[in-house]
Formats: structure tokens, sequence, C-alpha cells
């Protein structure tokens, strides 16, 4: 079930409205029947104020969302990639959050924006360290989940940016 962070989290752009839940004890990491929670709701919708709030509400929530050894279900960080918030990423990754950690179905932030068409934050991933052979649970580096599955607009320069780096990348 949502809670009212949930709520708010997704639908409020008060941040205010945040700030108060937090206050009065609300969880950024409580999960709904779909298990999400408001820091990924955050997230998704590209709510930066938001992001930000839930991560200084905590002092060890990124360390509860990335336990050493496992795979998060979700992850904020792949969802803000997946739905091409480059600035939510940017906080993730100034967060500290392992650029390259891999969610519940074995793929990186770089899978998740690459797969989704994001050019911008393919670009960003890479220009921070995101490492384009990582291989997913099927096998597939970004480069090859992206001829599998994306056929968008920015289709070509997200090749064009997954080859060039890959290439380099081994030649380093």
């Amino acid at each position: 079930m949502n809670t009212a962070l949930h709520f708010a989290a997704q639908f409020t752009k008060d941040k205010k409205c945040i700030q108060i839940l937090l206050e009065n004890g609300a969880d950024p990491l409580s999960r709904n029947r779909v298990y999400e929670t408001p820091l990924d709701l955050a997230s998704r919708y590209g709510k930066i104020d938001f992001v930000t709030l839930f991560l200084e509400s905590k002092s060890d929530i990124i360390s509860q969302i990335y336990k050493v050894g496992t795979r998060p279900k979700t992850s904020p960080f792949h969802l803000a990639a997946r739905s091409g918030h480059k600035e939510v990423c940017r906080i993730f990754v100034e967060a500290r959050v392992d650029i390259n950690a891999f969610n519940a179905e074995g793929s990186t932030a770089l899978h998740e924006a690459t797969q989704f068409g994001k050019k911008d934050v393919v670009l960003y991933l890479l220009e921070k360290g995101a490492d384009p052979s990582r291989k997913n649970d099927i096998s597939q580096t970004p480069l090859e989940l992206f001829n599998t599955f994306n056929k968008n607009a920015h289709g070509h320069v997200i090749q064009k940016l997954l080859m060039g780096i890959f290439f380099f990348f081994f030649l380093l």
C-alpha cells in the first residue's frame, strides 16, 4: 500500500510537504505493493529536491539500498537513468553510489539509459566512468542491449558514444 510519502513523492511539487512527512517519521525506503519506495518514485519522476531531501534524511540510506553482495530489486539510480534524469543521476554519483552497480536484473544504470534511449544520461555515465563492457544477466553489454531493443531518434548518437568509448576502453 502506498504511504502519504509515496503519494507526495509522485504527485506533489511542494518540498515543504515532503519535509513535514519526513519530520514526522515517514520512511523514504518504505515499500508499496509493487516494491517501490518514495525515493524510487522521486527518482523516476526527476524530482531533484525530493531525492536530495530523502538522501539527507537518513545517513545510511545509500548503504541500505546497495547492501554489499546484494542487488536491489529496484534501484532509484537505475530508475533515474532509464527515465533520463541526468541531474538525479548526478546526485547519486555524488552520493557515491557505485556507477557500475547491478540491479536485480543484472543491469547497470548504463544498460538502463541505453535501453531507453537516454543519450544525455548515457554520455554523463560514460564521462563518470561507467564500464561499457559490463554484461547483464543475459550476457549483453549496453551496446549489445541497445542493438537488440532500441531504435529511437537518438539511436545513432548513443551507438556511436558506446562504440567510441567501448573501443577506447579496451585500448587502455
